[in-house]
Parts: structure tokens; C-alpha cells; sequence
């Protein structure tokens, strides 16, 4: 993607998208694509 590690943020956690869907299981909402 042509993204350096410079440009990431530190206070950023990262996760796919078992971490996603768990995260917005009682939210009543998804915006997974």
C-alpha cells in the first residue's frame, strides 16, 4: 500500500476481522465491507 512505519500512529491497536466482528456484536450495528 505503499504506507511507511513512520506514518503509523502508536495509539492505534491493530486487528483483523474476527477482532472487528467481535467488537460491534452488541453494538446493533456493522460496517464491515
Amino acid at each position: 500500500m505503499g504506507i511507511q512505519k513512520e506514518e503509523l500512529r502508536d495509539e492505534v491497536e491493530y486487528g483483523g476481522v474476527g477482532t472487528y466482528i467481535g467488537a460491534t456484536e452488541n453494538a446493533n450495528h456493522n460496517l464491515f465491507i
